[in-house]
């Protein structure tokens, strides 16, 4: 693969050191600099064994270039926004990748998160230096900071029995500090970071959160909570050991949230179940739909002055947290919801499970565009949108099938009124998806 195919709809990201490496990084810092034409930058990184070298290499460039670094060690996406508050942030994550891969996520000062377009803005600076003077070299810390703005929202949070599912990763810096400051009886999997190295497969938010379903139904937890690797996405586990999808979660959240903001707008992406539409029609509010991914319903968020957003991957974004997301604050406000209503999560997110749902499935495929075609073609009769990738629509049945953004995968999501609609579409999606 070519260096410039390292560039993302998100950010930068490939497989080390092959595709990113240590000058790739230091040309990243210089080149940043004089794009940005900035004085000073965060850096923080993930808890991947190259991420510090990689650090190592970005500071260099950075301030090579003239800028001073601040840097932020180990920190978490959520804590990479809360320094954007002040300033550019540079965070070395891979996100929910497998190990060797590595990258840059980019927000610009005020939470502004760039897309992969906007970051391709580097590209004809690389290897391109001019003379400067050399930047200073500052560490900090902002745990403290990071914890207290998220603790300023739980409120009267009772005594409950939680599992939680880390990957070994990024979550082990983060939640055992916030509940040092929360009435949680917790269960821990997957919290030694030194074990991160020991992944075959990615440190999957799916992954985790079925280690973390088998293991409330083993201590008879009232609640599991797992994380990606860091920590921008969260998944939920009811007390009968079940995964709740995302787009379920929101429903929930949607009709607290419109409790305290009634007739405001809520931005999910498209592959949401209809559910959440109707649970946001009952509480008065508005349902806007998004294109997949975080720069398309922050955008969104900010068009529609949104106070809460959320995607199927398990993405939730609170206005209370700048518009952008936190696994940690979305954690504390499901605490404070069963708090508030002392009923389990099983009892709360029943009436939302309006539709048969297949989930997200994935599709390996030799050719993306042409399958996209012939899926249109035989599923003529429906109502047909490109916003993104393919949704068509019946009364009865929808379906979204997309090209994944960080894999070489099409996704595919199928939502019916019963079971045999959805088996019958299925199956004829699978002529092609195969």
């Amino acid at each position: 693969m070519k260096k410039e195919d390292v560039f993302g709809a998100y950010d930068i990201r490939g497989t080390y050191p092959d595709q990113v490496n240590e000058q790739l990084f230091y040309d990243i810092g210089r080149a940043f600099v004089r794009w940005r034409k900035t004085k000073k930058v965060y850096v923080g990184r993930d808890i991947r064994p190259h991420s510090g070298v990689l650090r190592k290499a970005l500071t260099e460039g950075l301030r090579d270039q003239g800028a001073d670094v601040i840097d932020l060690g180990l920190i978490s996406t959520p804590m990479a926004y809360l320094a954007s508050r002040k300033g550019d942030v540079l965070m070395i994550t891979a996100s929910h990748n497998p190990m060797h891969y590595n990258g840059i996520k980019a927000v610009l000062k005020g939470t502004q998160f760039l897309t992969g377009r906007q970051l391709l803005k580097l590209k004809p600076l690389l290897g391109k230096h001019t003379a400067a003077h050399r930047g200073k070299l500052i560490k900090k810390t902002i745990l403290r900071s990071y914890l207290r703005t998220i603790l300023a929202h739980a409120h009267n949070i009772n005594k409950t029995n939680v599992v939680f599912a880390g990957g070994n990763c990024t979550a082990t810096i983060t939640i055992p500090k916030l509940l040092d400051h929360l009435p949680v009886d917790a269960t821990f999997i997957g919290f030694n970071r030194h074990e991160f190295t020991h992944h075959e497969q990615q440190p999957d938010l799916l992954l985790n959160a079925k280690d973390c379903a088998d293991m409330v139904k083993l201590k008879k937890a009232k609640l599991g909570v797992a994380f990606d690797g860091d920590m921008d996405r969260i998944a939920f586990i009811d007390d009968h050991g079940r995964i709740v999808p995302a787009d379920i979660m929101l429903a929930l959240f949607a009709s607290y949230e419109l409790k305290t903001h009634p007739k405001r707008t809520i931005v999910a992406d498209l592959r949401s179940s209809r559910s959440l539409k109707n649970a946001i029609l009952a509480a008065g509010g508005q349902l806007v739909l998004s294109k997949v991914g975080t720069s398309a319903t922050t955008a969104k968020m900010k068009r529609h002055r949104a106070i809460l957003g959320g995607e199927l991957s398990g993405h939730f974004y609170f206005k209370d947290y700048f518009g952008v997301e936190s696994a940690d604050l979305a954690l504390v406000k499901l605490l404070t919801i069963l708090s508030h209503t002392n009923l389990p999560l099983s009892a709360l997110i029943a009436p939302y499970f309006q539709y048969e749902n297949s989930g997200e499935l994935s599709f390996k495929v030799a050719d993306k565009t042409r399958t996209l075609s012939a899926i249109k073609k035989a599923f003529i009769d429906g109502r047909i949108s490109r916003t993104d990738g393919l949704t068509i629509e019946y009364p009865d049945a929808w379906f979204n099938v997309r090209a994944s953004n960080t894999e070489p995968v099409l996704r595919l999501v199928i939502e019916a009124s019963t079971k045999e609609r959805l088996e019958e579409i299925k199956a004829k999606l699978l002529k092609f998806l195969k």
